[in-house]
């Protein structure tokens, strides 16, 4: 068992090492092309990514490539149609923020540290569907409010970025579409919801990018997507697709606890990555923040670790107590 949960917790840290470079590809595509282009065109390639692991991992299960079953069709797109939109919400927030930044602010670890604000929003939002939580969270909370008041004001006001707020916006996105995930992954198949949720988000991006995005189709879009297609190539395929696999088959093996406390370590690698690739510096103080609010996600998944921790060794008891037998 010992040996499954940390091959899970392994295959999830793939995944959460090829998001944190996610960000690094969403900055070096925003330079080139609109925020709504960016994601139609990285969904859509998310979804055919996932298209082969569809046909290798699930058909295995089933026998089957497409759901035969006709009430599961329908949940699969109710599900995936509710969860793209989500997502596209969630997406285009973070990429029109990160183009309100200034050039010289360590964009990817900034949004990175405040997007990963998710895990602790999660439990925040199930408070209002009546759920209780224990003193972890509310300690988690405050670690992410001082971190967060480091991050964005540690120069004063003046520094708190109009990308900041889109930022913010996303986190709160995020955490809407991972409670619309865990409701309907319990009921059709993980990897399929996940390529109609790409499929819906890229549709729909698409469609305000013919709206909202006059250039979109032209000479010079085209020219763009010439330019930025290794990220949004990496978004697509390694973010999207390797990124959701991995994370999918890890969580076969890694109790949630773990996978929940590896996945928290996106925003670590995000600001690594802008500081090796693009060159990006937080200030001491920013970087204090960053550190307080990866704490905060920490100290929020603490509970479930604790009692994970006191499960695995009362298993552990009664085997060794079976084997004296």
């Amino acid at each position: 068992m010992r040996r499954q949960n940390l091959k899970g917790t392994l295959i999830i840290l793939v995944a959460t090492v090829v998001w944190g470079m996610a960000l690094v590809a969403q900055t070096a595509a925003s330079r080139w092309m609109p925020p709504f282009s960016i994601n139609a065109l990285r969904s859509l390639f998310g979804a055919l990514a996932l298209l082969p692991a569809i046909f290798f991992l699930e058909r295995q299960r089933d026998g089957r490539f497409f759901l035969s079953d006709a009430t599961a069709r329908k949940r699969m797109w109710i599900g995936g149609a509710l969860c793209g939109l989500l997502l596209c919400l969630a997406v285009n927030l973070q990429q029109f923020g990160i183009g309100l930044y200034p050039a010289d602010t360590a964009i990817s670890g900034r949004v990175g540290f405040i997007t990963t604000l998710y895990v602790i929003l999660v439990p925040l939002f199930g408070i209002v569907l009546g759920r209780r939580f224990g003193p972890f969270l509310w300690v988690g909370i405050a670690l992410a409010m001082v971190g967060t008041g480091l991050l964005c004001f540690s120069g004063g006001v003046d520094q708190l970025y109009l990308g900041d707020l889109p930022a913010f916006g996303c986190a709160a996105a995020f955490a809407l579409q991972i409670m619309c995930v865990e409701h309907y992954v319990k009921e059709v198949d993980a990897l399929r919801l996940s390529a109609v949720q790409f499929f819906v988000c890229g549709c729909v991006s698409a469609l305000l990018a013919v709206i909202f995005e006059p250039q979109t189709g032209s000479a010079a879009w085209f020219s763009g997507v010439r330019e930025a297609l290794l990220p949004l190539l990496y978004l697509g395929v390694a973010s999207c697709g390797v990124g959701y696999t991995c994370q999918t088959i890890g969580q076969r093996y890694a109790d949630a606890p773990m996978a929940s406390m590896t996945m928290s370590l996106e925003s670590v690698f995000s600001a690594v990555f802008g500081a090796l690739l693009l060159g990006e510096r937080m200030t001491g103080l920013q970087a204090l923040g960053g550190a307080l609010m990866f704490s905060a996600l920490i100290v929020a998944n603490l509970p479930d670790l604790l009692l994970y921790l006191k499960n695995k060794k009362a298993k552990e008891g009664d085997m060794h107590d079976d084997t004296e037998q």
